[in-house]
């Protein structure tokens, strides 16, 4: 006579992941932990982390309802296996419990609550790295709306002298010179022109271009 039965209660040690087999079978690997009894209640509490395996509707069940932190019931069997770990070309043996049936031990208002907790602290482990590892990439400015050059400044200027009055008239004439580097003049006023060309002086991006 030969009985191999499993029964253990216990809480997910991570959220279940769906998986599927080079056949396409759907199964999820988990590791349940389990308290062990101990003699003394002084004495630290030892905890077991015991690997099962799901397959099928059992597989899809876990993954879709069940979380990290999860208390649930498993009932299954013990089955070892091996593999060849191409690494280290060693054998490795292992011992899963295969899962005949598992049971939530939790309502499902704690696992959405317990689901939202572990989101809250993912996100808040993402932010804490990011605020350590990304350097500051904004610019700082002593005063952002200032463009003028140093008045001893040598930078070339273009051959050809574009002043305000001469777009604000062209633009008129011709709808492709309506726009320049996002600015549009066909309804703007002389004095709005000559504050942006003010600011701009100094900036050589190809107006001659954009004027022929």
């Amino acid at each position: 006579m030969n009985y191999n039965k499993v029964t253990l209660v216990g809480r997910l040690t991570s959220d279940p992941v769906l998986s599927k087999s080079s056949s396409g079978v759907e199964y999820c690997r988990g590791t349940v932990a389990i308290n062990r009894p101990t003699s003394s209640t002084s004495q630290q509490n030892i905890v077991d982390f015991i690997p099962f395996v799901a397959w099928r509707q059992n597989a899809v069940f876990l993954a879709n309802n069940l979380v990290k932190g999860s208390l649930i019931l498993i009932e299954g069997s013990i089955q070892t296996g091996n593999f060849n770990n191409t690494q280290t070309n060693q054998l490795v043996r292992t011992t899963d419990i295969s899962v005949d049936r598992l049971i939530p031990l939790q309502s499902r208002e704690e696992t959405l609550s317990r689901r939202q907790a572990n989101l809250n602290k993912t996100s808040a482990g993402a932010f804490s790295n990011n605020n350590l590892n990304t350097p500051n990439r904004v610019p700082q400015f002593s005063n952002l709306n200032s463009y003028a050059q140093p008045a001893n400044s040598t930078q070339s200027q273009p051959n050809s002298a574009i002043t305000p009055t001469n777009i604000f008239n062209n633009s008129q004439s011709s709808s492709t010179n309506s726009s320049l580097d996002g600015f549009s003049f066909d309804n703007k006023p002389k004095h709005e022109l000559n504050t942006i060309f003010a600011e701009t002086s100094d900036i050589s991006d190809g107006f001659d271009d954009d004027l022929e």
